[in-house]
C-alpha cells in the first residue's frame, strides 16, 4: 500500500527500467544487477533456443514494469506465438490485449491502431 506523498509522486512518472539479471565481473570478483531502461536505451532483444527461458524473461520484465507503473500510464499488447506460456499475463490489468498466432483479426486491428498513431505523430 502506498503510504507517503513521495511514493505517490514517484508512481506518477513512467518508469521503464527493470532488472534483467546478474552480470559476472570476473576481474573484480563480483556480480552486479543488470538493469535495462527502455526510455533511454530503447528496445532490447532476447534470443535463445526452445526451453531456455524466453517466456520467463519476458514475464519478469512485464511484471517488473507493471509493478512500478499505473495502468493508465502503461499498457501491454502481448503477442504469444509460442507455447502460450504468456497466457497468465492476459489477466494483468496492464494488458490491453493478448494475441496468439490464430488471432488474425486482432492483429490487423492492432497494426491499424499503430499506423493511425504514427500518422498523428
Amino acid at each position: 500500500m502506498i503510504s507517503t506523498i513521495q511514493e505517490i509522486k514517484a508512481m506518477e512518472k513512467l518508469d521503464l527500467s527493470f532488472p534483467l539479471g546478474m552480470v559476472d565481473i570476473p576481474d573484480q570478483q563480483s556480480q552486479e544487477e543488470f538493469w535495462i531502461d527502455l526510455e533511454t536505451e530503447g528496445n532490447f532483444g532476447f534470443f535463445s533456443a526452445a526451453g531456455y527461458g524466453k517466456s520467463t524473461v519476458l514475464t519478469n520484465c512485464i511484471l517488473s514494469l507493471a509493478k512500478k507503473n499505473r495502468v493508465s500510464e502503461l499498457n501491454f499488447y502481448i503477442f504469444d506465438f509460442g507455447n502460450s506460456a504468456l497466457i497468465p499475463l492476459k489477466k494483468l490489468a496492464h494488458t490491453a490485449d493478448y494475441m496468439t498466432y490464430d488471432d488474425e483479426e486482432k492483429r490487423g486491428k492492432f497494426f491499424r491502431l499503430i499506423e493511425k498513431r504514427n500518422e498523428g505523430a
